[in-house]
């Protein structure tokens, strides 16, 4: 293998742009440690605007540089999360952090997370140079679901996304299954840009689960024990739109003898969660946490879920098979509803419309479900396998790093 370094292991970049929950850095970190157990060896830099990434467990030859946080308003719109900037400042400032970082890193392989030019452009000043150098593969890694077709239709023609991927990008990664969800079709990719897609299956979660993350069901995470009383999860991602459910849930009818932990995440508002706090002290049937590592700890041992419909939660449910009510995001994007209906067609989860929450409708769906057998997942779930198998292609091939790099789907060199 040729490097672009001076190390024998090749290196890695995976970026997400992060602007509304956890889920695109999980997603990044799942496969950062797929990778990590290849026996290649990679270095792996993972760029990320959510802070808690600097707090989740890395394995060796993985470390990440955080960026300042961007948040994004219910209309789409974005804006600085933390600082005092305007939104042109804090996206120069990441600009300028993004390719100092990845051109002093000079990685074999970057990983863009969804967003072809990155955040609001962010990557445009990376790409060209790494296509100028030409010795990094690009890869566009996407989930599932991105929205309605009309939506994505319009924003990729808007944002020249398919522009961005035929001048910087060898393939297109779709962590999901054509059978559950067929992209090429349902948003009309041109001809070449699909010759560049391949679907890798979901992301079996539980590899997370290995001999170092391994916890017993009495001591899965700090502070917080379980008996071995049944227990709902009610898990709300980021929690930044997560309050409506989660006072739905707290204010629900636990079936007898059961418990339940409520997962708020760390974007939701302060205040918010310290009225969930408050509503539920007292309650030793009820615990609330704002922020677990490695929720994948709780997801094992519940005895059934009341979630979100984000891509890792979904992912998490069918990795282990977990009974599930899904109240679905409808705003600013509907990839979580469209997302939630496909899943329920199939037998996998069932599906609450937040028009219809409410404390009644979570109250009956437990009683009806709390004890009830697995699910039997049949869609893919070896994404995790395959895109292993697809970097260690990438890195192996005797002259990958020679310029202008390969369309590695159909086989022909990029010019």
């Amino acid at each position: 293998m040729k490097s672009s370094s001076s190390s024998q292991n090749p290196r890695i970049v995976l970026y997400s742009h992060d602007t509304m929950g956890l889920g695109h850095v999980r997603r990044n970190l799942l496969l950062a440690h797929a990778f990590s157990k290849s026996h290649f060896e990679p270095d792996i830099l993972l760029m990320t605007g959510i802070p808690e990434a600097a707090r989740f467990s890395k394995p060796t030859g993985v470390d990440c540089v955080v960026l300042p946080s961007l948040y994004k308003e219910k209309d789409g719109a974005y804006r600085s999360r933390h600082l005092r900037m305007s939104l042109p400042e804090i996206v120069e400032l990441r600009r300028k952090i993004l390719y100092t970082s990845i051109s002093t890193f000079d990685p074999n392989v970057l990983i863009v997370d969804g967003v072809p030019w990155g955040a609001v452009n962010e990557l445009d000043l990376t790409l060209e140079h790494l296509h100028q150098k030409g010795n990094t593969i690009c890869i566009l890694g996407m989930r599932d679901i991105w929205d309605e077709p009309r939506v994505i239709r319009r924003e990729w023609n808007q944002r020249r996304n398919n522009e961005a991927i035929r001048r910087y990008y060898s393939q297109i990664w779709i962590y999901g299954d054509s059978g559950v969800y067929n992209a090429v079709q349902e948003y009309g990719l041109p001809p070449d840009i699909a010759s560049k897609v391949v679907y890798t299956g979901y992301l079996n979660s539980t590899t997370r689960l290995d001999s170092k993350l391994k916890y017993e069901k009495q001591s899965v995470g700090v502070g917080l024990s379980l008996s071995n009383a049944p227990f709902v999860l009610c898990i709300l991602g980021g929690g930044q739109d997560g309050i409506k459910l989660a006072e739905a849930f707290i204010n629900a009818e636990l079936p007898t003898g059961s418990n339940a932990i409520v997962v708020t995440g760390p974007h939701m508002d302060s205040d918010i969660s310290e009225r969930l706090h408050r509503q539920t002290e007292g309650n030793r049937r009820i615990t609330v946490v704002d922020f677990l590592v490695e929720p994948t700890q709780l997801m094992q041992y519940a005895d059934c879920v009341v979630s979100m419909g984000g891509y890792n939660t979904i992912c998490e449910i069918m990795s282990f098979g977990k009974r599930a009510l899904v109240v679905p995001r409808v705003i600013p994007r509907k990839e979580q509803l469209i997302r939630a209906q496909r899943m329920h067609e199939l037998g996998i989860i069932d599906v609450l419309h937040p028009d219809d929450l409410a404390p009644m409708a979570i109250t009956r769906w437990l009683q009806n479900n709390m004890g009830k057998p697995v699910i039997k997942v049949q869609t893919r779930m070896d994404g995790l396998t395959q895109a292993t198998q697809l970097m260690e292609s990438l890195v192996m091939q005797e002259n990958f790093m020679q310029p202008n790099y390969y369309d590695l789907s159909g086989g022909s060199r990029l010019r």
